[in-house]
């Protein structure tokens, strides 16, 4: 009894030795690999350089005059040219609020995301489009920046364009989805064995897998109680575009969506996700004071291998062109006021 005792003991902690010697030679592989001092820095166009995220939302969530290579913030903290004190008095101000679609994530200049063709476009002198967006925000985030900085302003119209976080929220809020996540970060035994074998075999393979929907109910929920609260501001709320489609390889699934933004479900399970969330967006229309513009709607009218184009090279976020297009759908909105 006492052999065995000991024999089981010197077994289990075999099996401990052996996992952290093959856990220090995939780490050791890992680095010589990947080792490359300028993969370590944030490069200088990227902007998380210009962020200025914290949880006291009354303050601009980005740096004031932050300039990098593409991408100038105003004294104020927007993605605009700079805007006269008069005229934030005078003028009929419009905001685009929301995530890094909103603020351009993708767009080559400050005058080609949505707000600076818009202030191109629209030909009225009377009125701004200040782009308010926020990277790596959700809708809570974007109505707290509201409620606490940018409700100042007195904006006469309010443009909404975010709820990709959200569902990546929905995804990464799983328990079971945050507890893998840790594993990954801390083993890279456990992380070749995710990419290898759990991922494109059970997630992908939509075998199992794991999301928070109630994140999407609440979403729409918010929204409703944000524009419903506010019922003398006009809102236009837009649906997210995207070439998301049930065709796409493996490869192209996760070099695009699931490894770009480590949030790993199927390729099913995200389309039911996206279509739920914009269906929630299009319910919105009920209220009196708020029109929904269907980009989706639009987009997916082009070719999957044309609309592609519209797009930085994943489904999210949009280049100059596809800022563009967006445009060119709101001028009508703007066109008499």
């Amino acid at each position: 009894m006492k052999n065995t005792f000991i024999n089981v003991l010197v077994l289990f902690f075999s099996l401990i030795v052996g996992f952290f010697i093959i856990e220090i030679s995939f780490r050791t592989y890992s680095l010589i690999k990947n080792w490359d001092f300028d993969k370590q820095k944030v490069s200088v166009d990227n902007p998380v350089n210009c962020f200025n995220r914290n949880k006291d939302f009354s303050v601009s969530q980005l740096l004031p005059n932050c300039k990098i290579p593409s991408i100038s913030i105003n004294s104020l903290g927007f993605r605009n040219d700079e805007i006269k004190e008069e005229d934030l008095i005078s003028k009929k101000l419009v905001f685009l609020i929301g995530e890094s679609i909103a603020f351009g994530w993708g767009a080559s200049d400050n005058k080609t995301t949505i707000t600076g063709y818009l202030n191109d476009m629209v030909r009225d002198d009377n009125l701004i489009f200040i782009n308010a967006g926020v990277p790596s925000t959700t809708i809570s985030d974007s109505i707290l920046y509201y409620e606490n900085y940018l409700k100042k302003f007195n904006p006469q119209s309010i443009i909404i364009f975010t709820g990709w976080n959200d569902i990546l929220t929905s995804i990464r809020s799983n328990f079971i989805n945050k507890t893998i996540s840790k594993l990954r970060k801390y083993s890279k035994v456990f992380e070749y064995f995710f990419y290898n074998i759990y991922f494109p075999k059970v997630i992908y393979s939509d075998l199992l897998n794991f999301y928070n929907e109630k994140v999407i109910d609440e979403y729409f929920s918010d929204l409703s109680k944000f524009t419903q609260n506010h019922p003398d501001t006009d809102f236009i709320i837009l649906t997210l575009p995207t070439y998301l489609n049930l065709d796409m390889s493996y490869q192209e699934y996760l070099k695009e969506i699931a490894g770009n933004v480590d949030a790993f479900v199927s390729l099913k399970k995200l389309k039911f996700l996206y279509e739920k969330l914009n269906n929630n967006i299009n319910k919105l229309s009920i209220y009196n004071n708020i029109k929904v513009v269907n980009i989706a709607k639009d987009f997916s009218s082009i070719k999957v291998s044309d609309r592609k184009k519209l797009f930085i090279g994943e489904i999210v976020h949009l280049h100059d062109e596809g800022n563009k297009k967006i445009a060119e759908n709101l001028i009508k909105y703007f066109s008499d006021k």
